[in-house]
């Protein structure tokens, strides 16, 4: 029973391939009274109906079309979530400086994780009038690293949760030497994103099925639990992982420069 019913039954026997209807009629001006079960006892009437259900007239457990609504690509699942990059900001004004460490970080701080999203979609009657309801559940996680890329041939791999503040770079080449491009460094981040889609319903028997949603709305395997469902695909799961498909914003070409002391005579 679940909160809301005021008058718990137990049925001990007799059901079988059967469904049970309970309807609830309350007097809102007599309050119920708690009893020594856990049960609230209530004026009200309470009203129990068993149908039938021949074997299989509740469907055949799979899944109707899914909705419009599932995403056909990792860019629609980001942004159904609402999931944004930011832009690359960084302390140097107008070049860089080589051997002097120059500031970046991105505004606003990159997302760790969003809460996901459940669309129920209602399958079509069986011929006694039942239908199934199916749940579909889409869920964008970005990575905890952001992927740094300085523009002269260095990568690095920053902690999300440090990216908010300030990551110092050094170079070591001005423009024009080595992986440096003449026009300067350009410099950019991006996350990698797990997207987890899958299906779930509970069937004539009573029990919980799961299948995997591909982009495009397609159905592939069928995880025997939520939790295995929501695991890597390598692992049987429903989860994809998109490298770099977070991408911020980035800061464009800047000439690097040297600073050389000049004699005064």
């Amino acid at each position: 029973m679940g909160e809301g019913l005021s008058n718990g039954y137990w049925v001990s026997s007799g059901i079988n391939d059967e469904n049970l209807y309970v309807s609830v009629s309350s007097d809102a001006s007599t309050p119920g009274t708690w009893q020594p079960d856990g049960l609230c006892k209530d004026p009200g009437i309470v009203t129990v109906s068993i149908h039938s259900v021949p074997a299989g007239s509740a469907g055949t457990g799979t899944a109707p079309t899914p909705p419009i609504s599932v995403p056909g690509s990792v860019q629609q699942a980001l942004a159904q979530l609402q999931a944004s990059a930011g832009q690359v900001e960084t302390d140097a004004s107008a070049n860089y400086v080589v051997f002097a460490p120059s500031c970046f970080w991105i505004t606003p701080q990159p997302q760790a994780d969003l809460p996901p999203t459940v669309i129920d979609v209602m399958g079509p009657p069986s011929a006694q009038g039942l239908s199934l309801v199916y749940s579909y559940y889409l869920r964008v996680t970005p990575s905890e690293v952001v992927h740094w890329n300085f523009g002269d041939g260095v990568a690095q791999a920053v902690p999300a949760s440090g990216s908010g503040g300030c990551y110092n770079h050094y170079y070591k080449q001005i423009s024009g030497d080595g992986a440096i491009p003449a026009a300067g460094a350009t410099v950019t981040a991006s996350q990698d994103v797990d997207v987890t889609a899958f299906v779930g319903w509970v069937d004539a028997s009573g029990a919980a099925q799961y299948q995997c949603v591909l982009p495009g709305g397609a159905l592939g395997a069928r995880p025997p639990t939520q939790a295995q469902a929501e695991a890597p695909t390598v692992d049987g799961g429903c989860t994809q992982t998109y490298a770099n498909a977070l991408v911020d914003t980035p800061v464009g070409p800047k000439p690097v420069y040297q600073i050389r002391a000049i004699p005064v005579a």
